[in-house]
């Protein structure tokens, strides 16, 4: 491979292999996706020391740089007050990706069909994963989209081959080449077979609003009929996508229709909460569920957890803060205007294309959460920063003109530039290790380990040493512990060392509060003598509370064993908090009760009993779904039969005069 090709077979390389593996998504596809991108960035590198400087192309919008230096500064301040640091650092290391691969385009000296030739990858990818889709359709539409696990992220995929390929056919039929024309446009009627068959409302959207843009951006020029032509065609395309929508809801009901209205506006109380910095790349997910509000939908009112805005501008805003959203929105749309003004020749206006193509995916990211799939970030980075690149689309380049992509290098010592070069080399080399080979190697240790239980004890703790910053191993360590046999003080003190440290990871998460309760309380049954074993598995039951205000079963443990230790009156207010939170918490009714027939108000017990019976006649008609639902509807059989014994004995004692 000679040198000078190396951009583009890498850029190829990126586009193919995050196609695949959920979206880039996956371990293995992730691995792939970031060590190319780094080796790309690091060539861009070198090519800039070799030409003594830093110099896009003059085409490119004249800020490119310096605005996403500045979205990435203040990402990277954000990432830095993140409440989880490991969760923030892995957020922030996408963005410097796909940020490092726009920019290391825009300085890479391109050939004049370069971005043909990286779309043409594209467009090859995006028709497989069409033909995929179209093979898996007769399933469902969650089985057409299962490469991509979400049939919104799949559609805004193929949305973007959809749009490239609409080009190709423009460009053909501008050559005076109708038979190619034709084999192009039979590309576009598969492709958009598939996404109308994924009955996305967002990937409708984007095809809307990119074949809009377009067709205002290329049609213009065209005679009558044939721009007559083109609308009806589009027109055709989206009017079948619209038609497959409503039989989507026809058919059935959404029973989650307008929970999309209840995200946003969560959202936007988290991005009020924190608008300067927010809560730190890639946050949301760990932020949302604290912010859960209640849903009418279903037997209980926060089994559906978000995870994201529903929305990319929303989720970035809240992970981000406002300034790093609008160093990004000021980027996108300067290159928005850049693409589709780009100058062109006959048969070829790939910026313009390229410029529906993104207008496309950023209509459809203002409903979707987009950003959550790789091959949506830097594929669309990629192709963008090639279009701004390729000479062509700058007409002829100014000989020796600042900034021209034909401009002489500035001299420098050759000894400086070798070592800089080197420099340069052994950072790409220290990040690939940290960042991606490592990770990956620890994430392949503890996905072996699960599999083969107590005996992969070993991986999983060579996986924590991999990646000492992953709460999950210790977490996992300490669960494999726990498990392995009877509590011993040995195994007491490994696994209070192993949450402790998870606790410290990431401090936000109820679960390991909630487990350190569960050893104290264990611990000071059955290990220790020690008085004050009781007060910090309180105090740490608590602390699980605090940080899931939404969930009760945190609340039920720590009422269970305030009960267990005789503070019947503090166990009850925990328990009716939980029973507020979730009034069909069957097994906190039957606390409720339990409790309540304790402190003799036998008349609220068989109140809380009637709201049990009920409530488990409701559930029989309603099957668990989740595993939240599936611990909130179990019964405890026992339990409730001995309530049930002691009120009909406490009716008898009341009928004999006896105390009611």
């Amino acid at each position: 491979m000679k040198v000078e090709r190396a951009p583009l077979v890498l850029a190829v390389g990126i586009a193919l292999a995050a196609s695949f593996g959920e979206g880039g998504r996956a371990p293995l596809a992730l691995f792939v996706v970031h060590g190319v991108a780094l080796l790309a960035m690091l060539l861009a590198c070198l090519e800039a020391i070799e030409r003594g400087g830093l110099r896009i192309a003059p085409q490119a919008p004249p800020h490119a740089a310096a605005l996403a230096s500045a979205w990435l500064i203040l990402a990277g301040a954000s990432a830095l007050s993140a409440s989880y640091p490991l969760a923030a650092a892995l957020g922030f290391w996408d963005l410097t990706i796909c940020a490092g691969l726009f920019v290391s385009a825009l300085l890479t000296r391109l050939q004049p069909d370069d971005f043909d030739r990286l779309s043409t990858a594209v467009i090859f990818a995006t028709s497989l994963q069409a033909v995929i889709a179209l093979v898996r359709r007769p399933a469902g539409a969650l089985a057409a989209a299962a490469t991509f696990l979400n049939p919104d992220h799949l559609a805004a995929f193929l949305n973007l081959g959809l749009l490239l390929s609409t080009g190709r056919v423009l460009d053909r039929l501008e050559r005076g080449r109708p038979r190619a024309g034709a084999i192009w446009a039979s590309v576009v009627l598969l492709q958009a077979a598939a996404v109308v068959s994924l009955q996305s409302r967002g990937g409708l959207l984007g095809l809307s609003a990119g074949l809009l843009v377009l067709g205002c951006a290329r049609l213009r020029s065209w005679p009558r009929r044939a721009r007559l032509i083109g609308a009806a065609a589009a027109g055709l395309i989206v009017l079948a996508g619209a038609g497959l929508l409503v039989e989507r809801f026809a058919g059935r009901e959404d029973p989650y229709r307008y929970s999309r209205l209840g995200i946003w506006r969560a959202a936007c109380l988290m991005i009020a909460e924190r608008p300067l910095l927010g809560y730190g790349p890639g946050m949301f997910r760990h932020e949302g569920p604290r912010h859960n509000f209640a849903s009418d939908v279903g037997p209980f009112r926060f089994e559906k957890v978000f995870e994201g805005g529903h929305s990319a501008l929303l989720t970035m805003t809240a992970e981000e803060g406002v300034p790093a959203v609008a160093c990004l929105i000021a980027l996108g749309a300067s290159v928005l205007r850049a693409l589709l003004r780009s100058p062109t020749r006959a048969g070829h206006d790939s910026g313009r294309t390229m410029g529906a193509a993104l207008a496309g995916l950023l209509a459809q990211g203002l409903v979707e959460d987009l950003q959550e799939r790789p091959v949506l970030m830097l594929i669309p980075a990629l192709l963008a920063g090639f279009a701004l690149s390729v000479p062509r689309l700058a007409g002829p380049a100014r000989p020796g003109g600042e900034g021209s992509i034909d401009a002489p290098a500035a001299p420098a010592a050759p000894v400086s530039r070798t070592f800089v070069k080197a420099i340069a080399a052994l950072a790409a080399f220290y990040l690939f290790c940290v960042a991606v080979a490592l990770p990956y190697a620890a994430d392949r240790d503890a996905r072996r380990a699960r599999r083969e239980g107590r005996a992969g004890l070993p991986r999983m703790e060579r996986a924590a040493r991999l990646d000492p910053l992953q709460p999950e191993y210790r977490h996992d360590l300490a669960m494999a512990i726990l498990n392995s046999g009877p509590l011993t003080p040995e195994r007491y003190a490994q696994a209070e060392d192993n949450l402790l440290e998870a606790r410290r990871l990431k401090p936000i998460d109820g679960r390991f509060p909630l487990l350190l309760a569960r050893l104290e309380a264990l611990a000071g049954r059955s290990l220790f003598s020690d008085r004050t074993a009781a007060d910090r598995a309180i105090r740490l039951y608590r602390e699980a509370a605090d940080l899931s205000p939404s969930d009760p079963r945190p609340l039920l443990e720590l009422g269970g064993y305030l009960a267990e230790i005789g503070r019947d009156g503090e166990a009850l207010e925990a328990i009716e908090k939980a029973v507020r939170l979730e009034p069909r918490f069957v097994r906190a009714l039957i606390l409720e009760a339990s409790l309540l027939v304790r402190l003799g108000r036998i008349g609220e017990a068989r109140r809380a009993f009637a709201s049990l019976e009920a409530v488990r006649r409701l559930l029989e008609a309603h099957p668990s779904d989740s595993g939240y639902a599936r611990d909130l509807a179990a019964d405890a059989p026992a339990e409730r039969e001995r309530l049930s014994a002691e009120l009909s004995a406490a009716g008898k004692g009341a009928g004999s005069g006896g105390p009611s």
